[in-house]
């Protein structure tokens, strides 16, 4: 009962002033939430304080690097351990 929102009018700003300065070379980006280009939309008001509250903290700790989606445990919809406790899976 939200959105995710893309804001790219940052990095296509930093891209133009490094393309005008003479420093532009092509890479790979990957932006997200901790460097604001994507933002979740604010929460409706359908959805519950707690829930909020605990995906707060899930996009506070992927900003400072302390939750990674891929950290186990990661069960599956049967309750089965999929990835255990502090490893990761990247599929």
């Amino acid at each position: 009962m939200t959105a995710i929102e893309d804001i790219w009018g940052p990095y296509y700003i930093s891209r133009a002033k490094a393309m005008l300065g003479g420093s532009w070379t092509a890479d790979n980006t990957w932006w997200g939430m901790k460097e604001g280009t994507v933002v979740i939309s604010p929460y409706n008001a359908a959805v519950p304080a707690d829930a909020r509250a605990a995906a707060d903290k899930i996009i506070a700790g992927w900003k400072d690097g302390s939750y990674d989606v891929f950290t186990g445990p990661i069960s599956d919809q049967s309750g089965k351990e999929r990835v255990a406790k502090g490893e990761r899976q990247y599929v």
